[in-house]
């Protein structure tokens, strides 16, 4: 009985000391969760200095797995632990590299002009030779889709491959999204975010069903990223009227030579689904995978379906003519 009330004791402890530690020193505790979630992950944090400053990444696998290396490209205002669950399940057979962008992430910001698509990809260039990354496949998602169809017809030695995992951006889509309609209605973007409760409702609208982040490592993304608040509109303005200059993606995907591997979400709220189909149908070889109950971030929704599809397009590379 004793030990029994020493166990409970410990525990309660433990618990209201962590729930202490989170609220007062959240950047110690999510630090902490991170380096734990890293390594359960099969990767390491690694931070690179470059012309355009530090740039934080993720590296884990070898080259010896397989001779090959897969890099994985966020969003706007994403950040490399978005693809961690996922990518995670690629340790063992490839060598990974989990990037912030230059100007995202754990990255200083940059200067307004930094964020057109063309400076991203320059920018996206220097990270790339600076890691020697001479030839790799590239798994983008949303306005990294963009950067990645730029990179595999501008620099298609560098690329081996393309997924697009979830919709990417510069597709027009027959069918308004609710973003789109949202936009149109109320004149505000719904993935910005200035307070918390803008906070949340833009995870809705990205998320279908919000996956559990530990307490301390959502209020310092959060903080983080609310601190940016007003950075982050000019940037959103920037790259979408980005398109009256730059070609979007499925204008140049007749140019993109590489197999494509796309995951599209049924239930995506940001890009209409009717996009898909005009995007497959652009490319001269690619293979549309449609996934049902996620939204606009499989590799968030459904980490493990959305790895597993992957994995098969890689896998199957070699022996698997597209269309």
């Amino acid at each position: 009985m004793r030990l029994l009330v020493y166990v409970l004791s410990f525990l309660v402890v433990t618990v209201f000391g962590y729930m202490a530690a989170s609220y007062f020193l959240p950047q110690r505790v999510s630090n902490l969760l991170l380096t734990g979630l890293y390594w359960a992950s099969g990767v390491e944090k690694k931070q690179l200095q470059t012309a355009i400053g530090p740039i934080n990444y993720l590296e884990g696998g070898s080259v010896k797995n397989s001779g090959e290396t897969i890099v994985f490209v966020h969003g706007l205002f994403a950040r490399k632990e978005t693809w961690l669950h996922m990518a995670s399940a690629f340790s063992s057979k490839y060598h990974i590299v989990l990037i912030d962008l230059p100007g995202f992430g754990d990255n200083p910001l940059l200067p307004d002009t930094e964020y057109t698509y063309q400076n991203q990809l320059k920018n996206l260039t220097v990270v790339l030779d600076r890691l020697n990354v001479e030839q790799a496949h590239i798994a983008a998602s949303s306005m990294g889709g963009q950067l990645a169809g730029m990179l595999a017809v501008q620099q298609p030695a560098r690329v081996l491959s393309l997924a697009f995992i979830g919709s990417p951006a510069g597709v027009p889509t027959p069918q308004p999204s609710d973003a789109e309609n949202y936009l149109k209605q109320t004149g505000n973007w719904p993935i910005l975010a200035g307070n918390q409760a803008q906070y949340k409702a833009r995870n809705d609208f990205l998320l279908y069903k919000e996956p559990f982040t530990p307490a301390a490592i959502e209020n310092t993304w959060m903080a983080l990223e609310l601190n940016r608040a007003d950075n982050h509109k000019r940037i959103l303005e920037l790259v979408a009227s980005q398109f009256t200059e730059e070609k979007p993606l499925l204008q140049i995907a007749g140019d993109i030579k590489q197999p494509v591997h796309i995951q599209w979400c049924q239930q995506d709220r940001i890009f209409h689904p009717s996009g898909a189909k005009l995007l497959n149908d652009a490319l001269p070889r690619s293979q549309l995978i449609m996934l049902q109950e996620c939204g606009h971030l499989p590799m968030l929704d459904k980490a493990e379906d959305s790895a597993a599809s992957y994995m098969g397009f890689l896998a199957n590379l070699k022996n698997t003519t597209h269309k």
